[in-house]
């Protein structure tokens, strides 16, 4: 018990500071803060205690040095949580004790802290949490906390009023905070409000030539008064305003700007209570000006046979093209467009087959346009021209008369003639001259006694200088000609699988059988038989080889001819069992 007789004389007090329970353990800790001995009397350092406000002090310990401050009480929570205590040193000058004043245990939260505002420095591209001091006279601290779903979790502790989170990414979501005090008995005030950062994003539209900005509500404020959009023309220098939106107005189309800019902006969103401003993220479009190509070129038409010409397209994967428009004339027709081709950007070179062409009758014409992404028109090439042979009879040989290929971007070196003969065993082609670039005329004087099965034929063949500039060389064939009579073929009216004559089989001649096919239908238009080789006829059966009965047939046959031009048969035939 403390003696009420002792004597105690007006000078300096201990300032028993704060009374605090373990958090998880039975231990109570006393602080307070130390005083000087002038006089040299110091004995001891008495701590009384007491378990509640009913019950008498009770000397608890005794401390024999005079700079302790502190002292643990151990195992006292399981006794109790309503303890009392102060502490009395003896003795100091004149023999005088210093009692401090009564302490409870501290259980008291401190009140709430509430954050102004989380926003985006622009400069760091991390998040800044700014709040007021909390009044709370014991303070040792704040927590913050990130919010991640349905939990908080606290990321750091510190004494100031800022805090810049070095792991924040605010340009990849929403980033949200909250915060907490602690006082000096580590006791917490409640979690508040959680605060969350505006998000921005951007789409740029290349072909409407605009910039969509879109973002998410501030969180936090009871009141926001709307939202400023801020944009700078490049990388540097400072930021204008140029929007200012309501607090329900969440995005804003930008047009104000030519292709090649540079942009920046961030959102400014404000409070409409206490002044606060948050700035989002920051975005970043890189706009350009359309990329046409550096190597829009033809590289060449060549005909590949009597129904088709191949074309082959250089292309530039640094452009905006993503379609190749094909245009197509003969003699002096209009252009007119024949085919789409889809470009993935990737391919260095296109080829096209034009296959509804008849280039033993005509020269052809050819150029192609680009377009972009927005459907634009980007680039025309160059013209290409198929060179166009023409072959006339005469008492001293043949005159051979052609088209000038054209355009190559180094020109034309020469052009070479072949002449080809089928012995049975198909055609044997052999260069026979070459002409220089400025020709188109030839006459084959020196011919063989011995013309072979098909007559003679020709075909020229242009080869392109050195030199081009985009570092190809190509060549160009023209359409074969040859001196033979036309087809002649004779069709059958019936035949008899299991007599005599076993197949229906026409006979002919000048005949190009590679290319010559026969179909065969029932009256009620079935395809029975495709033929690809007319010389093996038809034998009376089916698709599936199963005999087709006695009656009536049609046939449809496509007869080509050594001299290219091509003839189309049809009628019926009696199949007799």
């Amino acid at each position: 018990m403390l003696c009420s007789a002792e004597t105690v004389s007006a000078q300096t007090f201990p300032d028993l500071r704060h009374v605090c329970a373990q958090g998880i353990g039975n231990d109570i800790n006393i602080t307070w803060s130390p005083i000087t001995d002038g006089c040299s009397g110091f004995q001891k350092i008495y701590v009384y205690g007491r378990v509640d406000a009913l019950q008498p002090f009770q000397l608890i310990d005794s401390i024999a040095t005079l700079a302790q401050n502190q002292y643990t009480h151990v195992g006292a929570k399981a006794i109790s949580t309503t303890w009392n205590y102060f502490v009395v040193y003896k003795f100091l000058c004149n023999g005088d004790s210093s009692v401090s004043r009564t302490l409870a245990i501290d259980f008291n939260q401190p009140g709430i802290s509430n954050i102004d505002s989380v926003s985006v420095d622009l400069a760091t591209g991390r998040v800044v949490v700014g709040w007021r001091p909390n009044p709370v006279p014991d303070l040792m601290a704040y927590v913050v906390w990130t919010n991640q779903g349905a939990n908080n979790v606290p990321i750091d502790t510190l004494t100031n009023t800022v805090f810049t989170d070095p792991t924040s990414n605010p340009s990849t979501s929403s980033q949200a905070y909250t915060l907490t005090a602690v006082d000096s008995c580590w006791n917490q005030s409640i979690i508040n409000t959680v605060h969350r950062t505006v998000f921005l994003q951007n789409s740029f539209d290349n072909c409407g030539k605009s910039i969509q900005l879109n973002w998410t509500a501030y969180m936090g404020w009871t009141n926001v008064a709307g939202y400023d959009v801020y944009v700078r023309n490049g990388t540097s220098g400072g930021f204008t305003l140029t929007a200012s939106n309501t607090s329900t107005q969440l995005s804003h189309l930008y047009t104000a700007f030519g292709y090649g800019d540079t942009l920046e902006f961030y959102i400014k969103a404000k409070d409409g209570t206490n002044g606060f401003t948050s700035t989002s993220n920051k975005v970043r479009i890189i706009t350009r000006a359309r990329k046409f190509s550096s190597r829009n070129y033809l590289s060449y038409a060549t005909v590949i046979d009597s129904t088709s010409i191949e074309l082959k397209l250089l292309c530039d994967t640094a452009s905006d093209t993503r379609k190749y428009l094909i245009f197509r004339r003969k003699e002096n027709e209009p252009f007119a467009k024949v085919a789409e081709l889809n470009y993935n950007g990737i391919a260095q070179t296109l080829t096209y087959t034009d296959i509804n062409v008849e280039p033993y009758l005509y020269s052809y014409q050819y150029r192609f346009i680009t377009t972009d992404i927005c459907d634009k028109d980007l680039d025309t090439s160059n013209t290409a021209k198929t060179i166009f042979l023409s072959i006339k009879s005469t008492d001293f040989g043949n005159d051979l008369v052609w088209s000038r290929y054209s355009i190559w971007d180094a020109g034309v070196n020469q052009y070479a003639i072949y002449r080809g003969f089928d012995f049975g065993a198909g055609f044997t082609w052999n260069s026979i001259t070459t002409t220089v670039n400025t020709d188109s005329i030839y006459s084959d004087n020196g011919l063989p006694v011995d013309i072979g099965i098909a007559g003679v034929c020709y075909y020229i063949e242009a080869t392109e200088q050195l030199g081009n500039k985009y570092g190809v060389q190509e060549l160009s064939q023209s359409n074969t000609v040859c001196l033979v009579d036309d087809v002649t073929i004779h069709f059958p009216n019936a035949f008899a699988p299991n007599e005599i004559n076993k197949l229906f089989k026409p006979i002919g001649a000048n005949i190009d059988y590679r290319r010559t096919n026969m179909q065969i239908y029932a009256r009620n238009g079935q395809l029975l038989k495709n033929i690809t080789d007319i010389r093996e006829g038809w034998n009376g059966t089916d698709l599936e080889n199963n005999p087709c009965q006695d009656g009536v047939y049609l046939y449809i046959c496509e007869v080509f001819g050594l001299n290219d031009r091509k003839l189309n048969f049809k009628g019926t035939l009696h199949l007799l069992r």
